[in-house]
């Protein structure tokens, strides 16, 4: 019985050791990534909708990029450097819900839109 006890606490502390390492980590990684959101520069403006956050990066023809899912100004900036480079005045909103732009009780794609708009 001494040994499963012991083969147990050994486990156990195992998986504790393995937990506070993994916690650690992911609040660095967390960090470090608000961090970088941080660095971005996004705005707020208030609409019609609500506020949105947004942020704008670049010279030239205004393009508003919104990705496809849920989620923050930041991936459509990622978005936007990836495909279409140099010349372009880049917006990239937030999505209801994401970041610094709250969700709307009952908002749709259309009311999104129409914020965009």
């Amino acid at each position: 019985m001494d040994k499963f006890l012991i083969g147990l606490f050994i486990v156990l502390l195992g998986i504790a050791v393995v937990g506070v390492v993994m916690t650690v980590s992911y609040r660095g990684e967390i960090r470090t990534v608000q961090e970088h959101i941080e660095s971005l520069g996004s705005q707020v403006v208030k609409t019609n909708c609500g506020p949105i956050e947004y942020a704008q990066i670049g010279e030239g023809y205004p393009v508003l990029v919104v990705h496809g899912n849920g989620g923050g100004f930041d991936q459509g900036l990622s978005l936007a450097e990836t495909y279409l480079g140099e010349g372009f005045q880049i917006i990239a909103p937030s999505r209801f819900g994401y970041l610094g732009s709250p969700l709307p009780a009952g908002a749709t794609p259309v009311e999104q839109a129409d914020a965009y708009a």
